[in-house]
């Protein structure tokens, strides 16, 4: 079971349970190399400037585990004969260490089965003796591990969690949203016309809010409506109602891109101040990511998929 999508959608028992069956191949696989590439046509994304990870569904969040869901990575190298590594949480602007070696186990320790693991110690002196985790490469594209706390090899496991590097569009983050940006192409006006389900990208993956639908007007004109989703209801603040809610909404000729014939991608960029934008710059609130225009300003941007409904 290593499809992305009932992977992301597994619970820890599940992802456990595959964790003690499978073996691992060697630390060499965990290595990011940085490439980044878009198979449009597949809709499948390799990413490999880091592992995306993602934890178990129905997982009761504590503190560590409400930071982890906003979306996090790891990346792993190799510096003067070891394995190093970082997770990084909030778009990585927050790093903590790692060293990562082989290890075989003969004998039944803790929960651990006899076999062959990676076990990724923290370095950082805050964490070092607090955390620990166990892990597997399942495949080339797709790492399980058991995250602990306390000492290895008696620490208690929290939960078992998947880091994925090949994932389709609807594990799509804000890198991958750029990379697919950079390939699109602008659409012509008969291009864009029709409905469009909206899936608003953040750093785990994207979530669906909303359908569009881009009608021929009066002078040429795009009129757009919005009928927001179950999801969207909560998600949705009116200023992004009323942005997508036009009789001419020349807007999206700006910010969307072609892929293809079903698919589009798009990024608004706006203003805000006060509360709301504390909440955004707190990672409160996932849906616009801050951005810096060319002479430094801060503003807010909305990333977003368009797929043909």
């Amino acid at each position: 079971m290593h499809d992305v999508d009932r992977l992301v959608d597994a619970t820890d028992a599940e992802l456990d349970t595959l964790f003690r069956e499978a073996a691992t191949l060697g630390l060499d696989h965990f290595i990011n190399t940085g490439q980044h590439q878009v198979d449009v046509p597949r809709r499948e994304i390799f990413n490999d400037a880091r592992w995306k990870g993602f934890l178990p569904k129905g997982l009761p969040l504590g503190e560590a585990a409400a930071r982890l869901s906003t979306g996090y990575a790891k990346r792993f190298w190799m510096q003067k004969g070891r394995c190093l590594g970082e997770t990084q949480y909030l778009d990585g602007r927050v790093l903590v260490k790692h060293l990562l070696e082989e290890i075989t186990i003969e004998q039944p320790v803790n929960d651990l089965a006899p076999g062959r693991y990676i076990l990724l110690r923290y370095t950082d002196p805050v964490f070092e003796h607090i955390f620990y985790d166990v892990m597997k490469a399942v495949s080339e594209d797709v790492i399980l591990y058991r995250g602990y706390s306390g000492r290895f090899p008696d620490g208690t496991r929290g939960w078992t969690g998947p880091l994925i590097r090949r994932y389709g569009m609807a594990q799509a983050g804000v890198d991958d949203h750029d990379a697919l940006m950079r390939v699109a192409a602008v659409p012509s006006r008969a291009q864009l016309l029709g409905r469009w389900r909206m899936d608003v990208v953040h750093a785990r993956q994207s979530t669906g809010v909303a359908f569009l639908t881009f009608a021929p007007g009066p002078r040429g004109r795009i009129e757009s409506r919005v009928e927001v989703t179950d999801a969207g209801r909560g998600a949705l603040p009116p200023v992004v109602v009323s942005h997508f809610t036009s009789a001419d909404f020349t807007a999206a000729g700006r910010e969307a891109r072609r892929l293809d014939d079903d698919l589009l991608v798009g990024k608004w960029v706006t203003d805000f101040s006060g509360p709301y934008a504390k909440l955004l710059l707190a990672g409160a609130v996932r849906l616009f990511r801050p951005v810096k225009t060319p002479r430094g300003k801060r503003r807010f941007a909305l990333h977003y998929l368009l797929s043909r409904a």
